[in-house]
């Protein structure tokens, strides 16, 4: 349990756990309590530089020793942290410095903290703010804490977002603080016993607040990979889970799709007595769940273990989340009617589509559908919620209305639990009918072979006309594109009664994604109408 005061907390971790991060080929150790000592360090650095209450220092967060400690360091210097996107997949050096400019004049940031070996790259696209690498900060002086108050606004989080130009949620050290207090208590952690495994960047909200902070807190083990380590190699995270005995871990629903993949090829030996594996960030597919669970099964991981979680930067993290070794609950829906916005049991089995609850609200935290719909999108009440968009008062205004928090997202409420649908933005209308984006890539992921994450539909205005675009990155080797496009084709048309238009496949590694593993819709579009990459071919219909 979390006592104290998170600044308390952060400065005199009492458990007896240790960061262990990944750092170039290997992992570095530190003590929690020498970590601390490190940020009070950091502070002294920052306040040198004219870091105080209400300095507001941009921070691209990835996940090294240096930065967890300067991140510290900003808190116990007064000032605010505006976390800033990583680079997504498909960005351009001088279109992501454009938007690193544009985001600390949004955020007021009088210093952008980053990586030595970006600094100058970042200093030369960048140059409307004073850059610093958080290498350079440290400094023999230590420095008092003197973090920001209770009410004042702590962080800003800017995250990569998946429907446009990412905007700046503004999170108090209350917000923060009943939040932490929350997962803490939810999950029962245990600094004697628990360690953690996460591979989540420091730059989102589950890896930040869910893993990071809630370890250096209360002073249990984490063992940090990094994203660019575990999608390179998607096996290292449940090795690592191997080879620490962890016994929490979290991700989003493409990192489990990815973990899967890998040990169909190779699964570690050994036991995990993982006791949590929590899962948000996305819709999860019940396919991809109930595969795992079969496959993980041989460590030792049981269902029991999986914990499916609703969450979004603007609730500092989570809303919803199964119990503690509670069954995951299911909901068989009709697709059409989930497309027309009801929620009905399926005439048959090919018109089913299984919904994964996500848990009930957690203490203190409200949660209602709008409209008279079953289905409709998501409002919430949480006192760990955002106070608005820094810099953006006309989408605050449409965002946080009387208190409550409309997300943006779809789901339903059955019995308490809450089903998870997508956003609503992926609602696409084509030709007068519905079509949920996320649902039908799940479908073409599962019925034609193609890996989970790597397709996209899209929607184009073309002459007036919409057009609906399949953008996907096919197996390396696959040289039957024309047949995989066929079976796209009949996988839209089956499911949602939709033509598609073209099948356009790309390389790799193309289609941009939110570090969550989001489709950012928004930038598929402009991948679509630029020369920004050559696609391997098109297939027309």
């Amino acid at each position: 349990m979390l006592e104290q005061t998170i600044w308390e907390a952060l400065d005199d971790p009492g458990g007896p756990g240790d960061l262990r991060a990944w750092e170039g080929g290997g992992f570095r150790e530190q003590r929690w309590a020498a970590c601390s000592s490190e940020a009070r360090r950091r502070a002294a650095g920052l306040r040198a530089l004219g870091v105080e209450r209400g300095t507001v220092v941009g921070c691209v967060l990835t996940n090294t020793f240096d930065v967890g400690a300067s991140l510290v360091g900003v808190w116990f210097a007064g000032g605010t942290v505006a976390s800033l996107p990583v680079p997504s997949r498909g960005s351009q050096l001088a279109a992501y410095g454009a938007l690193l400019a544009s985001l600390c004049e949004q955020g007021g940031c009088q210093l952008l903290l980053v990586e030595e070996r970006f600094r100058d790259a970042i200093e030369d696209v960048c140059p409307a703010v004073r850059v610093v690498s958080y290498e350079s900060l440290a400094s023999d002086a230590e420095l008092a804490p003197d973090p920001p108050g209770p009410d004042q606004i702590a962080f800003i989080q800017f995250s990569s977002g998946s429907t446009g130009t990412p905007r700046g949620c503004a999170l108090t050290t209350r917000a923060i603080e009943s939040q932490m207090k929350m997962i803490a208590a939810h999950l029962d952690v245990d600094a004697a016993s628990d360690r953690v495994v996460s591979w989540l960047p420091l730059s989102h909200d589950m890896g930040l607040f869910g893993c990071f902070l809630v370890s250096w807190a209360l002073g249990v083990e984490l063992t940090l990979g990094s994203p660019e380590r575990f999608l390179v190699s998607p096996k290292t995270w449940m090795q690592d889970c191997v080879d620490r005995r962890a016994t929490i871990t979290a991700g989003p629903g493409f990192g489990l799709a990815l973990a899967l993949r890998a040990a169909r090829r190779s699964l570690p030996s050994g036991h995990v007595p993982l006791r949590a594996w929590i899962l948000g960030s996305d819709r999860i597919d019940w396919d991809t769940l109930t595969s795992a669970i079969g496959a993980f099964d041989e460590l030792g991981i049981g269902e029991s273990a999986f914990m499916p979680a609703y969450g979004l930067a603007e609730a500092t993290l989570a809303v919803t989340m199964t119990p503690l070794g509670a069954p995951i609950k299911l909901f068989e829906a009709d697709r059409g009617a989930l497309f027309r916005g009801d929620l009905e049991r399926p005439e048959s089995s090919t018109s089913a589509a299984t919904l994964v609850g996500c848990g009930k609200p957690l203490p203190g935290v409200e949660v209602r559908i709008a409209g008279d719909s079953p289905v409709g999108e998501i409002c919430v009440r949480s006192p760990c919620g955002a106070t608005a968009y820094v810099g953006d008062p006309e989408k605050t205004a449409e965002t946080f209305v009387g208190g409550e928090l409309r997300t943006g997202d779809l789901g339903a409420m059955v019995d308490g639990e809450l089903y998870v649908i997508g956003r609503d933005d992926d609602m696409l209308s084509i030709g007068g009918r519905n079509v949920h984006a996320g649902e039908i890539e799940a479908l073409i992921g599962r019925e034609t072979g193609a890996k989970s994450g790597s397709c996209a539909l899209v929607d184009l205005i073309d002459g007036g006309q919409t057009r609906l675009v399949a953008m996907i990155e096919p197996e390396e080797g696959f040289d039957e594109l024309s047949r995989l496009a066929r079976r796209i084709e009949r996988v839209v048309a089956n499911a949602a009664a939709a033509r598609i238009d073209e099948c356009v496949f790309v390389p790799r590694r193309t289609l941009p994604k939110t570090p969550s593993g989001k489709i950012q819709r928004f930038r598929c579009r402009e991948l679509l109408t630029s020369d920004e990459t050559e696609p391997i071919a098109r297939v027309h219909s």
